[in-house]
C-alpha cells in the first residue's frame, strides 16, 4: 500500500471510494484509516467492487471504533494508586476486626486479621516513605 494514498495501491473504483468517503464522514474517522481497517478485516481486496464498499458501509460500526491509546499511568502514579488501594484494604480489615462477635475474638481468624492489619500498616508506611525518582532532569 502506498503511504500517501491508499486508493492508488488498491485500485478502488470511484463508487467504492465514494462509499468509503461517506462512511468516514458519518463516523468521524479518516478515509485512509477506514480503508486500512477494511483491508485488515478482509473486506477489500486489490480490485475492490461496489459490493465490498457496501459491506464496508454495513460494517462501519466495528471498523470505525477508535482504538483507544490509553497511556499507562506513570510509575509514581501507580505507587500512589497502590497506596490508596492498600489504605482501602486496611480500612476493610479494620472494620471486619471491629465487627467481629465476642466469641471470635480469640480465634485463628482474629489472629490472622491482626497480622494482616499490621502487615498492611507496614506496607503503607514503607510506600509513603519512598523517595521515588521523577525522571531525567526532574529530580
Amino acid at each position: 500500500m502506498s503511504k500517501g494514498n491508499p486508493f492508488l495501491a488498491l485500485r478502488l473504483s470511484p463508487e467504492t471510494i465514494a462509499c468509503l468517503r461517506e462512511a468516514s464522514s458519518q463516523h468521524g474517522c479518516g478515509v485512509s484509516d477506514l480503508a486500512r481497517e477494511a483491508l485488515t478485516a478482509g473486506l477489500l481486496s486489490g480490485f475492490a467492487t461496489t459490493r465490498a464498499a457496501a459491506a464496508v458501509l454495513q460494517d462501519t460500526r466495528r471498523l470505525t471504533q477508535r482504538r483507544s491509546r490509553c497511556r499507562k499511568p506513570s510509575r509514581i502514579q501507580r505507587v500512589f494508586t497502590a497506596t490508596d488501594e492498600l489504605r482501602e484494604l486496611l480500612t476493610e480489615y479494620q472494620d471486619w476486626q471491629a465487627n467481629q462477635p465476642e466469641f471470635a475474638a480469640s480465634s485463628a481468624t482474629a489472629d490472622k486479621l491482626e497480622a494482616a492489619i499490621e502487615a498492611l500498616e507496614t506496607a503503607i508506611g514503607a510506600l509513603e516513605e519512598l523517595d521515588l525518582p521523577r525522571g531525567f532532569g526532574r529530580d
